[in-house]
């Protein structure tokens, strides 16, 4: 089985590499300055990263030093990343770029996972398929965090979905924690919707969307060649070509039921963004950990709605490729 955490480290390094604005420290800096609080419990200190708090440079320090240090607080030793992901059958289909949605979530889980280990705090995963969940220990060795990934990287065959390991995210007494919720792009259940108030008020939520693959257009670079399958009912899918009236109202619907989903969470004060690839990760991290809006391009799914399709025609995020 080939090892994640080392992928991972390096898709970083390139991905930030190519996005000069979104360097590895300003990744390291968002988290630091947003994740952490604010202990008037002075504890030391360490160099300035981009994404730091002004307010937070200790400029008598500075003066005698030939970078700038910004002051570290006790609060910062105790807090705890937690990753929220349904890892079911929804995670085996495609995206619009043409992957699978898994290798999406592991690199987006294990960036802030190896951010959240640098600064010595414990991750912990919370995932779940067929209504049951698992919780795993809080750890920051190399080791641990290469078990999470792997178990988001190994979905099971049973259809998942962010109620049931929200569902015990709400039941766990845990003191405030960051939270990532990685969210397929379905329609949001129920349960998971009356969760959200509780669980906002007792952590720092983030809300990422994984991208359903456009089944009335192409997939980059497949031309179709490979047949696609339900990985939900394990069946062929027939994805005839919609006229043009016919098409675009489907992706109104679509566009409908993200933007009801993005409405929900903003509602309730949690940052969210939709990533397509794996090169949006980075930047969706960004915004999330900086709580900015996502763009208009990036909202998410509507709450439990559901779109009404052309006979024929699946639900985007039901496809993958037959193996």
């Amino acid at each position: 089985m080939p090892r994640l955490l080392p992928r991972v480290r390096a898709q970083l390094a390139l991905l930030t590499r190519r996005r000069r604005r979104l360097s590895n420290d300003l990744l390291e800096g968002d988290y630091a300055s947003v994740f952490h609080g604010r202990s008037p419990d002075f504890d030391d200190l360490r160099p300035y990263l981009p994404g730091d708090e002004v307010r937070d440079i200790d400029w008598r320090a500075s003066a005698r030093h030939p970078e700038p240090l910004v002051r570290r607080r006790t609060a910062q030793r105790r807090m705890r990343l937690a990753i929220v992901a349904g890892n079911g059958a929804e995670l085996s289909a495609l995206g619009p770029a043409g992957t699978q949605k898994r290798d999406t979530a592991v690199l987006a889980a294990g960036m802030l996972a190896v951010v959240a280990a640098r600064h010595g705090d414990d991750v912990l995963l919370v995932s779940g398929s067929g209504g049951r969940s698992r919780v795993s220990r809080p750890g920051r060795a190399d080791g641990h965090l290469e078990s999470l990934l792997q178990t988001l990287h190994s979905p099971a065959a049973e259809p998942g979905g962010p109620a049931a390991p929200l569902r015990t995210l709400a039941a766990m007494r845990v003191p405030r924690m960051l939270v990532l919720v990685i969210a397929d792009d379905g329609p949001l259940p129920e349960e998971a919707r009356r969760l959200l108030p509780g669980l906002r008020h007792r952590h720092e939520m983030l809300w990422l969307d994984l991208a359903d693959a456009d089944l009335t257009e192409a997939l980059p670079g497949d031309g179709r060649a490979a047949p696609l399958v339900d990985v939900l009912a394990g069946e062929g899918l027939q994805t005839p070509a919609l006229p043009g009236r016919l098409a675009h109202e489907y992706r109104a619907a679509e566009a409908a039921r993200l933007a009801g989903r993005a409405r929900l969470l903003r509602r309730h004060g949690i940052p969210q963004a939709r990533v397509n690839h794996a090169v949006d990760v980075p930047a969706a991290l960004h915004r999330l950990l900086r709580g900015l809006p996502a763009p208009a391009t990036a909202a998410a799914p509507a709450s439990g709605a559901t779109s009404p399709h052309a006979p024929g025609t699946p639900r985007t995020g039901s496809a993958g490729r037959r193996t």
